[in-house]
Parts: C-alpha cells; structure tokens; sequence
C-alpha cells in the first residue's frame, strides 16, 4: 500500500521534458542543496525544523504564508516562462 501511494507521488511530480518541476520540488531542492541548514533556516525564519523536515521529505505542506517567508529567506522568486496573456477583445 505505502509502496503503491509512493509510486502515483513520483509518477504525480515527475516533470515532463521541457518543462520546470513543479515548485514545490523546487523549493524542496533548495532547502537540501542551497547550503543552509535546516536549522539555521528555522532559527532565522521562525519556521519550525519540524515543518521544514516533513515538508522536504513529502509527508507535509506548507501554505502560502510560510511558503513566502522561505522564499524570502532564501531569496526566491517566481518568475514566468510564458508570456502574459493579454485578456479583453
């Protein structure tokens, strides 16, 4: 069972060519890789080690606000591949 609900998450995340992963992986890839603790990045950010923990190994999301602080903390910013779409006639 655990097996099979691992296996539709990987196959769910699992980016298709030519296209970035989704963001959380890549927000998850910067808090393992981005050289920083994760408890440095708790203690700074006030985002438990906990939180951060569970999130990075799948078993938790975060929300928007926490999210944010992360992203600040971190000095990320979403930015578009795609042009605006204008809208109107």
């Amino acid at each position: 069972m655990m097996l099979d609900m691992a296996k539709k998450r990987a196959t769910r995340t699992k980016p298709t060519v030519g296209k970035l992963p989704p963001l959380s992986d890549q927000l998850k890839d910067v808090l393992v890789n981005g050289g920083v603790t994760r408890y440095r990045i708790a203690k700074d950010t006030g985002v438990s080690e906990q939180t951060i923990s569970k999130f990075v190994n799948g078993h938790q999301l975060i929300g928007l606000g926490t999210v944010d602080i992360l992203g600040q903390y971190l000095g990320l910013r979403l930015v578009s591949d795609h042009p605006q779409v204008k809208g109107g006639k």
